[in-house]
């Protein structure tokens, strides 16, 4: 049992090192959307992609504010 019971206890902390370092990624993506350079490339790509099935040509002065909220 006792070799078991390490295997088990290893792939636990194994798990909770993978949900941490997940969680510090998704905050760490979530952080940098609301840098000016992330929130310029996201308006680059939502022009580009709204052009592409438009008759006429969007264009988006800025983006501001948090992306998260109202």
């Amino acid at each position: 049992m006792g070799r078991w019971r390490r295997l088990g206890s290893g792939l636990a902390r194994g798990v909770v090192g993978a949900v941490v370092v997940l969680l510090l990624l998704v905050v760490g993506g979530l952080a940098l959307l609301q840098t000016g350079w992330a929130k310029d490339q996201l308006r680059g790509l939502i022009v580009r992609q709204a052009n592409n099935y438009l008759t006429a040509t969007l264009s988006i002065g800025s983006l501001s504010g948090s992306l998260f909220r109202h």
